[in-house]
């Protein structure tokens, strides 16, 4: 069977990106990638066209596809252009700007209606799709696949616990991380604004690139903490990233999944995640914070490591990898495919 993904880019870094190279790498069937921006910085491995600078190829490749599976806006408005093929879609958030604007409900609703599957990546995202669309031949269309991770590659063989349990304790450096585009949904201002109120032994390393990058430099510095926050940019070697944190905290106002956070987890990190859509859903309640409240994350924080011991890091790792490895996704994916 041969699977066509349509996608924006391939950029690093992104979620729905991320997915789109997690199935094709690791699943049985015959994927091919096409997408419809310039490319810039992609996944390597792929088998993959761009729209704009191989079109008769790239069509060409579509026709002779059993499935197509598309990805974000605005490939999601293209599928009427390919009616006599088989379509899914994955949602990818639980919001989106669209959605500020009632028109775009019955806009929306209409074009969904060309997919046979729409996979949701989330409990969460789910709901806030399903309260959307209109009408409940396209609710009978939503199913749930979370998202998956590779634990084997991020998975430490010893654990950084007990070494970050005695920087904390004796005053040592402490270094908080975050991965995620650099955007208002993502929130690292909060973070940045946290550096103001934890002691001066903790500092802040963020990995991503996005709009609001220089914007959030200029920040750090402007409120006195841009000794303590450091920007690494796209981050390849995502699995070493993590190596270097003591603790993770996640601060986006939305999310259809958080898979960063899973990632975390895998790393063997203490992991903190806003309390919002697409994360109270993969993290316990007791690791959760409301966004935007600096005195509870900050509480948090400072009370790590007498909330989270090498027990409850074992026991969150085992849990997640029953519902979040990444070959568990792709079976699930695959089903989708070959029962459209």
């Amino acid at each position: 069977m041969k699977v066509t993904h349509i996608i924006n880019n391939l950029d690093i870094g992104g979620g729905a990106q991320t997915l789109v190279k997690d199935i094709c790498l690791n699943g049985e069937l015959s994927h091919t990638v096409i997408t419809l921006e310039k490319p810039s910085l992609e996944y390597e491995g792929l088998n993959h066209l761009n729209l704009l600078i191989n079109p008769i190829k790239a069509l060409k490749e579509i026709f002779y596809s059993d499935v197509l599976h598309f990805h974000l806006f605005p490939t999601l408005y293209l599928a009427p252009l390919f009616f006599f093929k088989k379509k899914v879609y994955t949602e990818h958030n639980t919001y989106n700007r669209r959605r500020n604007y009632k028109i775009f409900k019955l806009i929306d609703s209409f074009f969904y209606l060309f997919y046979s599957k729409i996979i949701c990546i989330s409990l969460g995202t789910k709901r806030s799709l399903k309260s959307w669309l209109i009408g409940h031949r396209l609710h009978s269309k939503l199913e749930i696949i979370f998202n998956g991770v590779d634990f084997a590659i991020f998975r430490n063989k010893e654990s950084n616990f007990d070494n970050s349990k005695d920087s904390f304790i004796n005053n040592k450096p402490i270094s908080i991380g975050m991965v995620g585009s650099f955007t208002d949904q993502k929130n690292q201002k909060f973070l940045i604004e946290i550096m103001k109120i934890l002691p001066s032994n903790f500092n802040l390393k963020l990995a991503g690139s996005g709009i609001n990058l220089v914007s959030l430099k200029e920040y750090a510095q402007k409120i006195g903490v841009g000794d303590k926050v450091f920007f690494y940019g796209l981050v390849k070697d995502i699995p070493s990233f993590y190596k270097e944190l003591d603790l993770y905290v996640h601060s986006a106002h939305w999310e259809g999944f958080g898979l960063t956070v899973i990632e975390a987890i895998a790393s063997g990190l203490p992991t903190f995640a806003s309390d919002v859509e697409g994360l109270k859903e993969i993290i316990p309640k007791e690791f959760l914070f409301k966004s935007n409240d600096s005195s509870m994350l900050s509480k948090l924080i400072l009370t790590t490591f007498e909330k989270y011991n090498q027990s409850d890091l074992d026991k969150l790792l085992k849990e997640s990898k029953k519902s979040f490895d990444i070959s568990v996704m792709v079976k699930k994916y695959e089903f989708i495919y070959m029962s459209v």
